[in-house]
């Protein structure tokens, strides 16, 4: 195990806390009866299609970076250019050359940051253990945009971004979409009018930009585990990941011949209720 540069540390979301479940269930209310097809699906399963990014050497063991004295960590990120520029740091330094990036799951990696430190094989200057232990780097322009939508500033951890009214059909399912990706959520609300207009559908027209309000991840993960899948305020729940680290990962799939299945184009609604 191999140490990066330190000075990251402000950028790395703190392990999850308790969260305010009813606070948050309250937020994520569908405002109308939806059929779902999803609400079998744990947290966890619905978190297995958002890719994550960690920077290792050839055999799969992460760098780390000095958290304090006692701690090292080794760094999740959500935005794969964030990976890409801490592999590049890391290929410019002789010693970790063979750095890659390596994609994983945000299921397992949940798993990881919950997961208790372990000894990272580094001694202190008194000779104990250095204990290692994953943590999410926060998108920094997600964390930007996040900041100034909440009303007394975002909290901390990592962001999630939602559009008041908006509903998600797709694969036969109606979801309320929480984006990782700001910009994304705005692409799928300036689809979504684009549709509506070409279709002439009636009611009241729907506005030009969304309302957007910021959940954050571990706050609704813990809501969704603590009060079921089959809860009404946990059922409509999908997460939607940065397109373009999911572009990544289906090139770097089909590179090793693994490939994935060509998802069926989403649909998208604007429940007037909000």
């Amino acid at each position: 195990v191999v140490t990066s540069p330190s000075g990251t540390s402000s950028s790395i979301a703190p392990p999850p806390s308790e969260a305010t479940i009813s606070a948050v269930a309250d937020a994520l209310r569908p405002r109308a009866a939806m059929a779902v097809a999803n609400q079998q699906k744990s947290a966890m399963q619905r978190l297995s299609a958002v890719p994550t990014f960690m920077v290792t050497n050839a055999t799969g063991q992460p760098y780390l970076t000095p958290l304090d004295s006692n701690y090292q960590v080794g760094l999740i990120f959500f935005d794969v250019s964030e990976a890409e520029e801490m592999h590049k740091e890391m290929v410019s330094q002789p010693t970790s050359a063979d750095a890659k990036i390596l994609p994983m799951t945000l299921d397992k990696a949940i798993q990881m940051v919950r997961a208790r430190p372990t000894p990272s094989g580094a001694k202190d200057a008194e000779g104990k253990d250095v204990l290692m232990c994953f943590r999410f780097f926060v998108p920094q322009r997600q964390k930007a945009h996040a900041n100034g939508l909440a009303k007394d500033g975002f909290k901390g951890g990592i962001p999630l971004f939602r559009a008041r009214g908006m509903t998600i059909e797709k694969n036969g399912e109606t979801i309320v979409p929480l984006f990782f990706d700001k910009d994304d959520l705005e692409a799928a609300w300036k689809t979504m009018c684009d549709d509506a207009r070409k279709e002439g559908r009636g009611g009241d027209p729907i506005p030009s930009r969304p309302q957007v309000d910021v959940e954050e991840l571990f706050d609704v993960v813990e809501m969704m585990e603590q009060l079921g899948t089959r809860h009404p305020d946990v059922k409509y729940i999908g997460f939607f990941p940065p397109q373009k680290s999911v572009s990544i990962l289906d090139q770097a799939q089909q590179g090793q011949g693994t490939g994935t299945a060509k998802p069926q184009p989403a649909k998208m609604h604007m429940n007037p209720k909000g």
